[in-house]
C-alpha cells in the first residue's frame, strides 16, 4: 500500500514523486465526508430521542454509501512475500514421547483440585518438550537472545521502525494513564466479589492455597489470583482494592501491544495497527473492565497473544508461531471463562487460510495441525483433571447461562439466541450492558465517535473482501461474532446479554475494525499526486477525531461510570473510616460492631477498608442476646447500623441508655447516611 503522510513529507520519501505532479484541483474526501455523517448518525442515536431513531438511520445509509465506494478504489493488501521458518518443521519422536509422558504424569499429580509443586514442574517440562518436539530447527538456543539485543539499537536506527516503537509506546502510556489515573477512586468500593477475590488471595500469598480452579463464585479461572498474590508476596502490596485493580489495570495496559501485533499481521499495515491501538487505549469499554479489579481483562490479553501468533503463523508459513500460538491457546483457559470460545475462532482461521491458500500450494503441514492441537491439550491438563474431578463446579456458570438449571427459558431457546444476538449485534450503537459494575446506564459499549468508526469499518472489510479475497478481511468479520457468543449465550439470562466482560475476547478485533476509517482517511484511495497540504490536514483530521474519541471516554469513565458506580455501591470505605478511627484512639478492633442489615454493605469489605484484613464483628441473628453479653463488657464500645434498622435502634439504646447516637452524612449520596451508637466506658468504682 502506498505510504503517504506527513512522516512521509518530513522524510522527504513524496517530495520528489509529486514535484513535478500536475496541480488538481483539492475536493472534500468521502471517507471525511462519510465519517462526518456516522458521527452525526451515532450522536442522534445516542444523545437524542430514540423515537426518531429513522434520521440516524438515513444518516448511516448515506454514510455507508460513501465509504463503501472509497473502500473500493483502495489499493489491495501488501503482498510483500514473507518467509516463513527457515527449515521445514521436524519431529522428535522421542521429545514427542517424553512430553507425553510427562503430560500424564502432570495430570495425576495435579490431584485434588490443586496444583501441586512435582505436578507443576511435569506440567511445564511437557509443554516445553512437546514444542521443542516440533521446533522447527535448529532449537532455540540462548546465545540467539543475546545476538538479537545486540542487533536491537541498529534496528532502531531506522526511522521507520523508531517511529512505530514510539507510537506504541506512546499508545501503552496513553493507555496506562486511562488505566492509572484516579485508580484508588475509581471504582472507588469494592463488592462482595471483590471481598472474595482478597480472601482467595490471601490463602495463596501465604502459600496456604495452589487452586487450580476456584469453584465459589460461580466458577472463577485462578491466574489472576496468582498475579494478585506476586504483588503481594513479592512487591509488598497489601491486601486492599487497590492491589486488585492495580493487577487487572497492568494486565489492561499489555492488551495494547499484543492488538497492535494481531492488527498488523491481519492487514499488514503499521498505521492501521497503531490506529487500533490508541483507539482500545482510550476506549472506556477496555478501560473500565481494567479498572475493576476482576480478571475480566485477561480475555482479550491471551485473545490477542493466541490470534496474532496464529495469524503470523497461518500468514508466512511459521510453523513456530504456530506452535506458540496453541501454547498461548492452552494457557488463555486460567485466565477468563470467555475466552474458552477462542479456539473456534482459531479452527476458523485455519480454514480461512486453508481455503484461501492452498492454490498457491501453502498448505499447513498435517504435523503442525497435529502439534498444535496437542500443546492445547497439554496446556489445558490441570484443568481437565479439574473439570474430572469436579465437573458441577467447572461447568457451574455455562450450565446456569446457557441452560435451564437455574431458571427457566422466557422463550423457546431459538427465539432467544436470536433475540440475544439481535441485542449483541446493536451493543456497539444502541443496547448497553445493564451491569452498574462495568457500565453506566444506557451506554454503548463504543463513544459516539466510535461507534460511528466501527460500524464504517465493517463495511469496509466487507467491500475489501468482496474486492480483494484476501481471507484476513472475512476473517475478522467471521471471528467478531464467534468472540461474542460468551454474551450471547446466556440463554437463561437474557438480561444479562450485552455483558461487556464477557465479549471482552472481541475487544482487539472491535477497535480494528474502528480504526479502518481512520486509516482510510489518512491514506487516499489508488496512488494520486498529493501536496503536502494535503497530507497535513488528512493527518491533522484523524488526530482530531482521536482527541473527540479521548474526551468523549474521559467523560464517560471519569464522570458518567463513576458517579453512577457511587451511587450503586455501598460506601464502605465510609464506614471502615469510623471503625478504624474508633479503634485506633478510644476503643479497640474487638469493641466495634457492624449490625448486619438487607442488601446493605458487606461487613468484610468494612474491615478490608478500615485496614484490617479479616476483621468481621457482625452482629447477625438475635442482636437482643449479643447486646445483653455484651453489657457486661466495661470497655468503650461502637455499634454501626444501617439508617432504616429501626429495631436494633431501640435495642441498643434500651440496653445502653447512656450512650450517644450518630447520623454519619454519606459523601456519595443522602440515602447512604448511616448511624453509630457509641457507649462510654465503665469506670470501675474505687
Amino acid at each position: 500500500m502506498t505510504e503517504d503522510s506527513l512522516w512521509d513529507w518530513y522524510s522527504g520519501k513524496r517530495v520528489a514523486a509529486v514535484r513535478n505532479a500536475p496541480t488538481t484541483r483539492p475536493t472534500l474526501p468521502l471517507p471525511l465526508v462519510a465519517i462526518a455523517l456516522a458521527m452525526a448518525a451515532q450522536f442522534s442515536w445516542q444523545f437524542g430521542p430514540r423515537d426518531f431513531w429513522q434520521a440516524g438511520a438515513t444518516l448511516y445509509l448515506l454514510a455507508a454509501t460513501l465509504f463503501g465506494l472509497h473502500c473500493w478504489k483502495m489499493p489491495p493488501m501488501d503482498r510483500a512475500s514473507i518467509g516463513g521458518d527457515a527449515h521445514p518443521p521436524t519431529v522428535r519422536w522421542r521429545l514427542v514421547l517424553a512430553g507425553l509422558l510427562l503430560a500424564a504424569g502432570a495430570y495425576f499429580l495435579n490431584s485434588d483440585l490443586q496444583f501441586s509443586l512435582v505436578g507443576v514442574a511435569a506440567w511445564i517440562a511437557a509443554l516445553a518438550l512437546f514444542t521443542a518436539a516440533f521446533w522447527a530447527s535448529p532449537l532455540p538456543r540462548l546465545s540467539a537472545l543475546f545476538e538479537s539485543l545486540e542487533l536491537l539499537p541498529q534496528r532502531l536506527r531506522d526511522p521507520q521502525v523508531l517511529l512505530g516503537t514510539a507510537g506504541v509506546a506512546g499508545a501503552m502510556l496513553l493507555g496506562a494513564f486511562f488505566r492509572l489515573h484516579l485508580l484508588d477512586t475509581v471504582p472507588g468500593e469494592m463488592t462482595s466479589d471483590h471481598v472474595e477475590k482478597l480472601l482467595d488471595v490471601a490463602r495463596i500469598a501465604a502459600g496456604k492455597f495452589s487452586p487450580i480452579f476456584l469453584p465459589t463464585n460461580g466458577g472463577r479461572e485462578s491466574l489472576f489470583f496468582y498475579i494478585c498474590a506476586a504483588l503481594v508476596r513479592w512487591l509488598g502490596f497489601g491486601l486492599t482494592h487497590y492491589t486488585l485493580k492495580l493487577a487487572a489495570a497492568l494486565c489492561g495496559v499489555l492488551v495494547i501491544p499484543f492488538a497492535y501485533l494481531l492488527a498488523a499481521e491481519l492487514t499488514q499495515d503499521k498505521r492501521l495497527a497503531l490506529l487500533a491501538a490508541v483507539l482500545l487505549a482510550v476506549g472506556w469499554w477496555p478501560v473500565v473492565i481494567a479498572r475493576n479489579g476482576l480478571r475480566f481483562p485477561l480475555a482479550p490479553l491471551f485473545t490477542a497473544l493466541t490470534l496474532w501468533l496464529v495469524v503470523r503463523g497461518l500468514r508466512r508459513n511459521s510453523s513456530n508461531d504456530l506452535l506458540l500460538g496453541g501454547l498461548a491457546l492452552g494457557l488463555g483457559f486460567y485466565g477468563y471463562s470467555a475466552f474458552r470460545l477462542v479456539p473456534v475462532a482459531v479452527a476458523v482461521l485455519c480454514l480461512l487460510s486453508w481455503l484461501h491458500q492452498r492454490k498457491g500450494g501453502q498448505n499447513i503441514p498435517i504435523t503442525i495441525l497435529f502439534a498444535l492441537t496437542g500443546i492445547l491439550f497439554i496446556g489445558l491438563i490441570p484443568m481437565v483433571r479439574y473439570a474430572v474431578d469436579d465437573p458441577a463446579a467447572f461447568w457451574h456458570r455455562i450450565i446456569t447461562r446457557m441452560g435451564q438449571a437455574e431458571v427457566g427459558y422466557t422463550d423457546s431457546a431459538w427465539i432467544v439466541f436470536l433475540r440475544n444476538w439481535w441485542n449483541a449485534a446493536r451493543m456497539f450503537s444502541w443496547t448497553a450492558d445493564t451491569a452498574w459494575l462495568v457500565s453506566p446506564a444506557s451506554q454503548p459499549a463504543l463513544d459516539w465517535v466510535c461507534g460511528a468508526l466501527f460500524h464504517l469499518g465493517v463495511l469496509g472489510f466487507v467491500v475489501r473482501y468482496v474486492r480483494t479475497r484476501e481471507w484476513q478481511y472475512l476473517a475478522v468479520l467471521l471471528c467478531l461474532p464467534i468472540l461474542l457468543l460468551p454474551s450471547v449465550l446466556a440463554l437463561a439470562f437474557p438480561v444479562e446479554n450485552p455483558s461487556l466482560t464477557r465479549s471482552g475476547s472481541a475487544l482487539p478485533l472491535v477497535f480494528l475494525l474502528a480504526a479502518f476509517p481512520l486509516r482510510a482517511l489518512w491514506q487516499p484511495a489508488g496512488n494520486p499526486g498529493s501536496s503536502f497540504h494535503a497530507a497535513a490536514w488528512r493527518s491533522a483530521a484523524v488526530c482530531s477525531l482521536l482527541a473527540l474519541s479521548m474526551l468523549a471516554n474521559y467523560r464517560i469513565i471519569f464522570t458518567d461510570y463513576a458517579a453512577l458506580y457511587r451511587l450503586s455501591a455501598q460506601n464502605t470505605t465510609e464506614i471502615g473510616a469510623v471503625v478504624r478511627g474508633f479503634a485506633t484512639s478510644v476503643g479497640e478492633w474487638d469493641t466495634v460492631w457492624v449490625r448486619a442489615y438487607p442488601y446493605w454493605v458487606d461487613t468484610r469489605a468494612v474491615g478490608i477498608a478500615a485496614g484490617r484484613f479479616g476483621w468481621d464483628n457482625v452482629i447477625l441473628n438475635d442482636a437482643q442476646a449479643r447486646l445483653a453479653e455484651l453489657a457486661n463488657d466495661p470497655r468503650a464500645k461502637l455499634f454501626i447500623y444501617n439508617q432504616s434498622d429501626a429495631a436494633f435502634q431501640l435495642q441498643v439504646q434500651a440496653t445502653f441508655p447512656q450512650g450517644v447516637e450518630r447520623r454519619h452524612q454519606s459523601l456519595a449520596v443522602t440515602d447512604k447516611d448511616f448511624m453509630s451508637y457509641f457507649v462510654s466506658p465503665r469506670i470501675a468504682a474505687p
